[in-house]
């Protein structure tokens, strides 16, 4: 199912990309795990409109938080349902989920992947926590970067 966001949604992906990138470098810098070429509030902008993209389809407020305690979620389902939103403009893309740290109190309980760039997305499915993070998908080199897991689309859930 394709989602374009309005005009109004647009600015407000990229005015959140905007305050997003103000507040974090405002931070100590991280190691650098880009692999990407691109620009990083264009980045940043695509993301943040994939996950109002979500919101949209579901019909879901968007978290879209910049400061104060930061969850690992990007939206609640009326069941309580967390789900992160994974997002990225290769048409053929699959989910990518970076592996995180043990002892993390605030995991989504699903992963979602949109496809797509700012204003148009695809919605291709989602998979629960307790699928993607097992070493059955462990995959380091298609990640070019830190360790993490990779579920291929066409088994995604719809």
């Amino acid at each position: 199912m394709m989602i374009t966001l309005p005009i109004l949604e647009q600015e407000k992906a990229k005015r959140i990309a905007r305050e997003w990138m103000q507040w974090h470098a405002k931070k100590p810098p991280k190691e650098d795990t880009k692999i990407s070429d691109k620009d990083q509030l264009k980045l940043d902008e695509d993301a943040i409109g994939a996950e109002l993209a979500y919101c949209a389809y579901f019909n879901l407020f968007p978290l879209c938080q910049i400061v104060g305690k930061l969850y690992r979620w990007d939206a609640v389902h009326p069941d309580g349902t967390t789900v992160n939103v994974k997002s990225t403009d290769n048409p053929k893309g699959n989910l990518v989920v970076e592996r995180t740290e043990k002892g993390q109190d605030e995991k989504p309980d699903i992963f979602a992947l949109m496809i797509g760039k700012l204003p148009t997305y695809e919605y291709c499915g989602y998979i629960e926590r307790k699928t993607i993070i097992c070493k059955k998908w462990f995959n380091d080199e298609e990640l070019k970067r830190q360790p993490g897991y990779l579920y291929p689309r066409e088994d995604l859930k719809i």
